[in-house]
């Protein structure tokens, strides 16, 4: 985040102040100085406040940013502009006030813009989004951003010192490792799926054998009668399953061959008697076929003579549709040379209209030319033509403003004298004023004091009544704790699970008449029905004590927690009395200063408004003064024109002028527009004569020569006419037409001829076929095909379903094969799983968690980045490192100082006040690198320091510039308040923060 501009109204004891951090580079080192209260700490809390509604400090409240000298009407307002990786933002809020006449306080206002396309667009505007938006858009909150980005006055070491928890919440914030602890609580999650998986699988194994087909044999329905936890027990039994189904379907096939056997030698005999019979039906159809063509014959012979006749006219049918084709085409020549005629004289009468107009409109040339030398000689006239008119129109308002702007002057004047003479009259002292506002602030910091006691001592009662509560508590646990430890005497039954997992391998590995692998005697009988369950209910009960057990002596200690957190509490507020009396006696005196101050103010008010008034009219007499200038040279300018116009025009008025030019531009432009077109129709009349005349000598030419092959084409088709006795076109055009049937013809006789010899070939060869032979009766045989088929259906459906409950057999095999891969492959990775889950959720050896472990070491780094300033800084005494020791709760993110000269770690709280602020400089510096080197979610352009350097010496002081301006040139922005007279001359930006009387002003000074 880096700083553009800033705007305070009404804020603290600035009135109307905007400081623009442009002036500075993006990477410059500046001081910001001034007097004690001149509100150099308010830059900083006006930037914190826009960005989260409160102070750079904890100590300052809300209510201390508006001034006392503000307008009661207006609000107290924040404007800043900042810079995100490029981006542009503004954020306005205002503070809460009660305004003058409303005994409530208004409502704080913020809006959040971002500048897109060089304009600001609204993002947000209610309080609780805009504050979240920013919140997402900086990656911190107020507390993290005062122990990050500023380091406020007295409160610069938080960061340094904070506990673990502290320190955790803003390196997560920093570095984006809350996603650490997501994949910790996900394999958490993921390691009771696997428990869960694994209990499923039991039933999957269950729910399949209880699935498998039995085969109505008893060994298998025992089988099938096993749960799935004792799955060992189902894999050695499970291909008994396969073994009987093989049997009974080899005894199926057998009975299916045989009747196969019997159906295929009763359908080769029916076969036979089919086919027999069919060539029987055929050689009656195609006979009759035969009897019916022969009826066809004759007329099929008379269409080949037809047709042999036709192929000897088509000779003729090109020179026909020739002669057709040029008697079209002289008709249209014909037609097309009488249109071209008529457009010839068309053509000759428009050209003698146009000539004749034409002539009659040279008549006007004259008066024309007198017209269009009139508008040449004006043309400077009418291009400036506005000018002349507002000369006209304008010169005699202008002189009657001219007279009551005079009568004006006179009039402010004489009012200027009153309000002089009144100011004079008002007596007025600032100090008294500034006096008695420090002594009301004074009473302020008592009052807010008292009221700060009197909450601690109210504090204090609500923890007495805690203490008292708390005990009681703690009595009633004791007793639970001791009647659950009663419950845990009886004897504790021994590990169920681990017992059953032991038998069940025993059972699996011995077998009647062995000897015992554990006591030795020969075993009698297995028993595989040992009663686990209610040993097991047992173990649960048991179990379920411990955990209450467990859950009371939480509670104990929590509740012992609390009650010496309370104790400590107390401790530390022992001295601690009701002060109300005091309180109400401090409220009374400051509304007594209210009172005195606002008759103050309402005098400096008035004052204030009488001078503001003076100026208004002694602003106001001299803009009338110039204004008089103006309208005087003003007027010589618009008499200097109408003389001018009347000159040139020899008209009086303007308007006049206007509208005789206008009507000789126009009479100009019809007489040009009528000539020119004129005189286009005639070119064009005379074009269109000589393209007519091309036009009916080529048509002319194209009509004889059409006549004379029209003419030879009738001669050789009479010729040939009268060789094929035809007598006319009639009978012609007929025949040509026949010719189009001469393919549909030939495509009759060729199937009629192809089709006579197919049929007479058919009966000739069936002839032979069934020549000595009887018609078979085909329905007996039939009916014994028809009843061993059915047979055959029944034997094959049977096998089908014996076939099908072995395939589901062994698909169900094979599925509870592969759950038993599952369970042993999940139960090995199990303990994997357990054990990293443990692992990275801190139950190791260094009591650290996946996520603490990733902040440990972005802590190490950020420590090596620091102790490389702050080495220097101390001459290669102090080092910062990490609190190696574990405490309980959350560890390892503390921070200690080595002491190189007597070689011990100690507390970072024995570091003297300038040393504390070394470090916390250092390690302020070393974050920033940090987090910039890593690319982490916030942008860490600048950094800002309130105070701290009065207590170093000058040596230190040297070395602490020396690595500031080293952390401006890595391309930051880091501003400093202080008081230490030498930084003014080793920093050369300075932003000075002015005090005259209750308001400062800011500016930029360089050395």
């Amino acid at each position: 985040m880096r700083p553009l501009s800033l705007n305070m109204q009404y804020f603290g004891p600035f009135i109307d102040e905007k400081v623009d951090f442009r002036h500075l580079s993006k990477s410059q080192l500046f001081l910001i100085c001034g007097k004690t209260g001149s509100g150099k700490t308010m830059i900083f809390d006006a930037m914190v406040y826009a960005l989260f509604g409160k102070t750079s400090t904890e100590s300052r409240e809300e209510v201390d940013l508006r001034s006392h000298f503000a307008d009661p009407k207006l609000p107290t307002e924040v404007q800043f502009e900042f810079e995100i990786k490029g981006e542009s933002y503004l954020v306005t809020r205002t503070v809460k006030y009660i305004k003058e006449g409303n005994k409530n306080p208004t409502n704080a206002i913020v809006e959040v813009y971002k500048k897109v396309n060089d304009k600001w667009e609204l993002e947000t505007k209610s309080i609780n989004t805009s504050n979240d938006y920013l919140k997402q858009l900086l990656h911190m909150n107020v507390k993290q951003f005062r122990q990050i980005l500023i380091l406020p006055q007295g409160e610069f070491k938080q960061f340094l010192v904070s506990n673990s928890t502290d320190k955790r919440s803003i390196l997560r914030t920093l570095f984006d490792s809350d996603r650490f602890e997501e994949l910790q609580e996900q394999l958490e999650s993921e390691m009771k799926k696997e428990l869960a998986l694994i209990e499923s699988h039991y039933q999957k194994i269950s729910q399949y054998m209880s699935d498998m087909h039995d085969f109505e044999d008893e060994q298998l329905k025992d089988i099938k009668a096993i749960e799935g936890y004792r799955y060992q027990t189902i894999m050695l039994s499970i291909d008994l399953y396969d073994k009987v189904g093989n049997e009974k379907l080899k005894v199926s096939l057998a009975e299916k061959e045989k009747q196969e056997k019997q159906v295929s030698e009763i359908e080769k005999a029916f076969e036979n008697e089919k086919t027999l019979n069919e060539n029987f039906n055929t050689l009656y159809e195609k006979e009759a076929l035969l009897k019916a063509l022969r009826k066809d014959e004759a007329e099929i012979n008379d269409l080949r003579k037809h047709l042999k006749y036709l192929k000897t006219v088509q000779s003729m049918t090109y020179q026909y549709n020739q002669l057709t084709d040029k008697e079209q085409a002289l008709n249209l020549e014909i037609k097309n040379e009488e249109e071209l005629q008529q457009s010839i004289e068309r053509n000759k009468l428009k050209l003698n209209e146009l000539t004749e107009r034409l002539s009659k409109l040279n008549e006007d040339s004259v008066k024309i030319e007198q017209y269009r030398q009139f508008v040449q000689n004006t043309k400077h006239i009418k291009m400036s033509l506005n000018k002349y008119l507002e000369a006209e129109t304008k010169l005699p308002k202008v002189i009657e403003e001219q007279q009551a702007l005079n009568k004006e002057t006179d009039k402010d004047k004489q009012e200027l004298q009153t309000f002089k003479n009144k100011l004079n009259a008002i007596s007025y002292d600032e100090s008294e004023e500034q006096n008695k506002t420090k002594h009301q602030e004074t009473l302020k910091l008592n009052l807010q004091d008292l009221q700060t006691k009197q909450k601690q001592y109210h504090e204090k009662l609500e923890l007495l009544e805690k203490q008292q509560s708390y005990t009681s508590e703690l009595v009633k646990l004791e007793k639970e704790k001791a009647h659950f430890e009663e419950k845990l005497k009886v004897k504790r039954q021994f590990d169920i699970l681990s017992v059953e997992d032991e038998i069940l391998k025993i059972q699996q590995h011995v077998h009647q008449g062995d000897d015992c692998p554990i006591c030795g005697s020969m075993i009698e009988t297995i028993n595989g029905d040992y009663d686990f369950e209610s040993l097991r209910k047992e173990k649960a009960q048991q179990l379920e004590v411990e955990q209450s057990l467990q859950g009371v002596i939480y509670k104990m200690t929590t509740y012992n927690e609390r009650l010496k957190l309370t104790k400590e509490q107390l401790d530390k507020l022992m001295d601690i009395s009701d002060v109300q009396t005091e309180i109400d006696n401090t409220t009374e005196q400051i509304n007594q200063l209210v009172n005195e101050i606002q008759l103050y103010r309402e005098r400096r008010q008035y004052k204030q408004s009488l001078q503001n008034q003076i100026h208004d009219i002694e602003k106001g007499l001299t803009q009338n003064e110039l204004q008089l200038n103006d309208l005087k040279n003003q007027i010589t300018i618009y008499e200097n024109d109408v003389i001018y116009f009347k000159q040139e025009t020899k008209f009086d008025e303007v308007v006049q002028f206007e509208k005789q030019v206008q009507q000789y531009e126009k009479a100009l432009t019809v007489y040009d527009d009528e000539l020119n077109q004129l005189n286009v129709q005639v070119d064009k009349c005379k074009e269109d004569k000589q393209g007519l005349q091309m036009k009916a000598a080529t048509v002319k030419e194209r009509k004889s020569m059409i006549e004379e092959q029209i003419k030879l084409t009738r001669d050789y088709l009479s010729r040939e006419m009268e060789q094929h006795q035809i007598t006319s076109y009639e009978q012609l055009d007929e025949l040509l037409q026949q010719i189009n049937d001469i393919d549909e013809h030939e495509e009759k006789i060729n199937q009629f001829d192809k089709k006579y010899i197919e049929v007479e070939a058919v009966v000739k060869e069936l002839g032979k076929k069934v020549k000595d032979k009887e018609r078979p009766d085909t329905l007996k045989t039939e009916h014994l095909l028809n009843d061993a088929k059915e047979t055959l259906s029944v034997i094959v459906k049977q096998l089908n379903q014996l076939q099908l409950k072995i395939d589901q057999n062994k698909q169900k095999s094979t599925a509870i094969k592969g759950v038993v891969d599952k369970i042993e492959h999940d139960l090995q990775e199990q303990a994997e799983m357990i054990e990293l889950s443990r692992i990275m959720n801190g139950k190791n050896s260094q009591k650290l968690s996946l996520e603490n472990y990733v902040l440990i070491y972005y802590l190490n780094h950020i420590l090596d980045n620091a102790n490389r300033h702050f080495l220097r800084m101390t001459n290669n005494r102090y080092q910062l490192v990490r609190k190696k020791e574990k405490s309980q709760g959350l560890s390892g993110l503390e921070i200690e100082v080595f002491d190189r000269f007597s070689n011990r770690t100690r507390h970072i709280t024995s570091l003297s006040g300038g040393e504390t602020f070394q470090a916390s400089l250092s390690l302020a510096i070393g974050l920033s690198d940090v987090v910039q080197q890593e690319a982490g979610a916030i942008h860490l352009e600048s950094m800002f320091i309130d105070e701290g350097f009065g207590t170093l010496d000058s040596e230190t002081l040297e070395t602490a510039l020396d690595t500031l301006v080293n952390v401006q040139i890595s391309g930051r922005l880091v501003g400093i308040i202080s008081h230490v007279s030498e930084l003014k001359t080793r920093i050369p930006t300075i932003l000075n923060v002015n005090k005259n009387g209750f308001l400062s002003t800011t500016s930029f000074s360089y050395n």
